[in-house]
């Protein structure tokens, strides 16, 4: 029986220990989305994606798109809210992380950009509500500040070449990509 024992107690606490780190990762991963620090959200990016797509050419999609002079945009209160057991297909380990975070847009008002006027602020939020859900949106016209509340799922995946957890958002518009830089039986199961 000890024999049997203490191997399973073994691989539990390895599992265990996989569990903590992948969670630090997304912990980490979030953190630094809230900070807009792109080059670092790089950094937690699965490899392969940027055979497909170039590391700079993101970087420089998301600075534009967080820095836009039009907007302020906010990304705050990211957490966790579960994580799957740990699968491994071929030589990827993977979980699938559900989490949420809010996110607000602010319109800013310059000489080049005026104030969107009331036609424009109603196709907005209607895009919003359509990508987050009605009762996520909201908007305070006194502000001209829309405040959404999300809820994604990212994968997060190790293969032997990587010395740490890396991450790679799940949605209908990833999975062609992910066809190209992941095992099918992955894709398949989301």
């Amino acid at each position: 029986m000890k024999k049997i024992l203490f191997p399973l107690l073994f691989l539990i606490s390895i599992a265990a220990s996989a569990q903590d780190d992948l969670r630090k990762t997304v912990e980490d991963y979030l953190r630094v989305s809230e900070a807009k620090n792109t080059e670092k959200v790089m950094d937690y990016m699965y490899p392969p994606f940027f055979t497909l797509y170039p590391r700079q050419m993101m970087v420089e999609i998301m600075d534009k798109s967080l820095n836009d002079p039009a907007f302020e945009i906010e990304l705050m209160d990211s957490r966790i809210l579960n994580v799957s057991p740990l699968k491994t297909v071929d030589t990827v380990t993977y979980s699938v992380v559900d989490y949420s975070f809010v996110m607000t847009l602010k319109y800013l008002e310059s000489d080049e950009h005026p104030l969107p006027d009331e036609e424009t602020i109603r196709l907005t939020r209607g895009v919003f509500e359509q990508m987050y859900g009605k009762e996520n949106v909201s908007y305070k016209a006194d502000e001209m500040k829309f405040r959404m509340v999300a809820g994604k799922n990212m994968l997060v995946l190790r293969t032997p070449g990587l010395s740490s957890w890396k991450v790679l958002g799940i949605d209908e518009n990833m999975k062609p990509v992910m066809k190209k830089i992941l095992p099918e039986a992955i894709i398949d199961g989301l």
